[in-house]
């Protein structure tokens, strides 16, 4: 079973995608969060996921200091900003990449395929 965090402000995306990654990958566990600090929150007593998938901007915080509270609390795995943004984005903390709005099927399989 892979253990999936997916962060998304925008409650509509996030369950569009919560569905795919279902679709896509039947032995994945999706916890979806609309809210950075909900993650976080269950997070520090809950076991850590094995794959993050956050949404850059947002509200409250963005997701590249998100992923960066996800590595305090001892999170080593793989986390991708998930954006429709199409200028860079500078991280200040270790990222496995980029994926772009709207999410390719394709795409997102072979990520999946690496954490299997």
């Amino acid at each position: 079973m892979i253990r999936v965090c997916l962060l998304d402000d925008d409650a509509s995306c996030l369950m569009t995608v919560g569905r795919l990654i279902k679709k896509i990958c039947r032995d994945c566990d999706v916890r979806t969060f609309v809210s950075p600090h909900d993650a976080l929150d269950h997070y520090v007593t809950e076991d850590l996921p094995d794959f993050v998938l956050s949404d850059f901007k947002m509200p409250m915080m963005n997701g590249v200091s998100f992923i960066d509270e996800m590595r305090k609390l001892g999170y080593n795995g793989p986390a991708y900003i998930f954006t429709g943004r199409l200028e860079p984005i500078e991280a200040t903390t270790p990222i496995s990449g980029i994926i772009q709005k709207p999410l390719q099927m394709d795409v997102f399989r072979e990520i999946l395929r690496s954490v299997h």
